[in-house]
């Protein structure tokens, strides 16, 4: 969904999924569950955390991936995203589920889910020197893949956004 705008009218009701709803306040849930109010919405295939707990790896939780990870604090205020490089042994193999859980819980979440992985994981921001978009992760295909989903995040003055690498 973008600006309520609903694209996929049958989303799988087994996996997560995560919104913003119109005051901005961050949900992660069913989307069988989804309210009135949700204004943008991206669907993920796991949970990594769930109500303060590591959630049970499932499916390909269970192994080492890349991967693209969204998580939100008890109130629904504080978004976290977090990317994963992986296989790449001379630089980075990937996490798996219970590894994501334990990084997201330090983070502050309460909840969190796993959106995607593999070549599809690529973090991309804004240069602040020259505007132009930037690729500041290394993605497993090496490249930028085409994909259908993507959440885009801006400021307006009163957010904190920032980047750091996963242990500090």
């Amino acid at each position: 969904m973008t600006d309520g705008k609903l694209w996929s009218k049958e989303p799988n009701k087994d996996y997560p999924a995560v919104w913003i709803e119109g005051d901005r306040t961050v949900k992660i849930g069913s989307p069988k569950n989804l309210p009135a109010t949700a204004r943008q919405v991206v669907q993920g295939n796991g949970y990594v955390v769930r109500d303060g707990e590591l959630a049970e790896p499932v499916g390909n939780l269970k192994v080492r991936h890349p991967r693209t990870v969204v998580g939100v604090d008890k109130d629904g205020h504080t978004l976290v995203l977090l990317t994963v490089d992986g296989r790449n042994k001379q630089k980075a193999i990937g996490m798996t589920g219970e590894e994501l859980g334990k990084e997201m819980l330090r983070l502050g979440c309460h909840t969190a889910i796993n959106l995607d992985g593999g070549g599809s994981t690529t973090l991309v921001v804004r240069d602040p020197a020259d505007g132009g978009l930037k690729i500041v992760n290394d993605p497993s295909d090496h490249r930028e893949r085409a994909v259908a989903d993507v959440i885009g995040v801006t400021t307006t003055g009163d957010t904190k956004a920032t980047t750091k690498p996963a242990g500090e």
